[in-house]
């Protein structure tokens, strides 16, 4: 039977393969995860609609301008509460996702 599945090209997911799967998907997400906080944070990144924070848009009034002449005055686009509120939520995400997954590997695979 083993000698069929190798000349077929199927081969069984061992438990090594899930673990190890497991382990480097909750790795990346975390990487991905302090990408876009420090992305948030420094301004590079385009918010939806629903991440931003809706204020009041008030008009700034004309004065002279402290930039020099071949400056542009910035506009600080970085977002502390944004990146706060996902950096709050994945410290209480992954770890309870990767505690449920190790759970089910262990029920599913050692149980």
């Amino acid at each position: 039977m083993a000698n069929n599945r190798m000349k077929l090209g199927v081969t069984e997911v061992r438990a090594e393969d899930v673990w190890m799967c497991g382990g480097i998907i909750t790795v990346g997400l975390a990487l991905m995860e302090t990408v876009v906080v420090n992305s948030v944070l420094r301004g590079n990144i385009i918010m939806p609609s629903f991440c931003k924070r809706h204020r009041p848009r008030v008009e700034p009034t004309p004065g002279p301008s402290t930039s020099w002449a071949e400056d542009e005055e910035t506009v600080d686009t970085s977002s502390p509460e944004t990146a706060d509120k996902i950096d709050f939520f994945s410290r209480i995400l992954f770890p309870i996702s990767f505690t449920v997954f190790v759970i089910g590997y262990l029920l599913h695979y050692v149980g």
